[in-house]
């Protein structure tokens, strides 16, 4: 059994420095100096995956003008490794930033590690993960703040909207929710950011009640240009169903144990447990068959734990008393379209069971 320290030792021993201008050798002794026990203590705690392949990145960020870097939940940098996913990293004192878990070997190659500051120029970094950790040499973010983005918000009727809170985000996953910069539009529906760097942002408009957020991601432009963004609020949808549910583990809807019920069900708010009889509020814990995503003004399925025969299946026959023909032709779907009149069959979190349920109406949220 390696030691703590020992394996430590093994693992920065077969460190792989990246940079913009290539790849140099290491110094243990001067790597493990500075870095925090944070980044050590993951570094102990992943050494199963990482004997398996798997790889951590460890680096450090700094401010060219020399201002420190604060860690925390809402550090003044973000960082992201993204190839198919959005894995944050996470920023310590000093600008020293890691994965809190090892990255599964299948997405060593090819992925980018994102770089972002507000007001610096940002920094793509390409990942080619070879040893157990990648390790990053200090990045010196440039100041870039002479970009902007200016935008208009509607409603779904054309009409603009004042009074609306906007927010600027990076478009990656991050624990921090305050925005980079918020605003409100004016009487026009107009809104501006300024200050900003060349990097993507993502622009979010907040929903009042009865509306879903609107978002759009947006590379900011020189001022002299007279470009303006669009976006557009939608009423929040609820659904109307009748369902039946077969607790049995059988494809076969009917007899005296199935559960029969209607239930209204509202877009992004609630889950839908078969179950336990109808749509409940999310919650981290819930084992939710199906979730209700709206995309501007149209709703969508979503099935959870999609593996084998898991997800939906579409069918016609909105009479139909069992579930062979659709489970043996389309399955697997985890999004559909939300239509009136669609007749839906999905085999629940639970394994073995099935349900069927027809959209009677959609309907805005009152």
């Amino acid at each position: 059994m390696i030691s703590r320290w020992g394996w430590i030792f093994l693992v920065l021993s077969c460190l792989l420095l990246l940079s913009a201008t290539g790849t140099v050798a290491v110094d243990i002794e001067e790597a493990l100096k500075d870095v925090p026990q944070e980044i050590l203590d993951v570094i102990d705690a992943t050494q199963g995956p990482l004997s398996e392949g798997a790889f951590l990145i460890i680096g450090r960020v700094s401010f060219s003008d020399g201002r420190s870097i604060e860690g925390g939940d809402c550090p003044e940098v973000y960082v992201a490794f993204l190839r198919g996913i959005d894995v944050s990293l996470a920023v310590y004192s000093g600008g020293w930033f890691a994965t809190e878990r090892a990255i599964d070997p299948y997405y060593a190659d090819g992925g980018v590690l994102k770089l972002r500051a507000t007001g610096h120029q940002p920094v793509d970094v390409p990942i080619t993960a070879k040893e157990p950790i990648v390790f990053i040499e200090e990045v010196a973010l440039l100041p870039d703040d002479e970009h902007v983005i200016s935008g208009i918000a509607y409603d779904a009727e054309g009409l603009p909207i004042s009074g609306l809170t906007v927010d600027l985000t990076y478009p990656m996953s991050s624990y921090c929710y305050e925005p980079l910069q918020s605003t409100v539009t004016d009487d026009a529906g107009t809104f501006k950011f300024s200050s900003l760097s060349s990097a993507e942002h993502q622009v979010t408009l907040g929903a009042p009640h009865g509306y879903v957020a609107a978002w759009l991601d947006v590379t900011p432009h020189n001022p002299e240009i007279d470009e303006v963004v669009e976006l557009t609020m939608h009423r929040k949808l609820q659904i109307a169903i009748d369902f039946v549910y077969q607790p049995n583990g059988t494809r076969v809807l009917t007899g005296p144990d199935v559960i029969t019920g209607t239930a209204a069900w509202e877009a992004w708010v609630q889950g839908f447990d078969f179950e336990d009889g109808g749509p409940e509020y999310y919650e981290q814990e819930d084992l939710r068959d199906l979730e209700l995503n709206q995309d501007d003004g149209e709703l969508y399925f979503r099935t959870f734990y999609v593996t084998g025969e898991n997800g939906f299946y579409r069918v016609s026959d909105a009479s139909f008393d069992d579930v062979v023909e659709a489970a043996e032709s389309v399955y697997g779907i985890s999004r559909t379209l939300c239509v009136v009149g669609g007749v839906y069959v999905v085999r629940t979190y639970s394994e073995n069971h099935y349900a069927k349920f027809i959209v009677r109406a959609i309907e805005p949220v009152p």
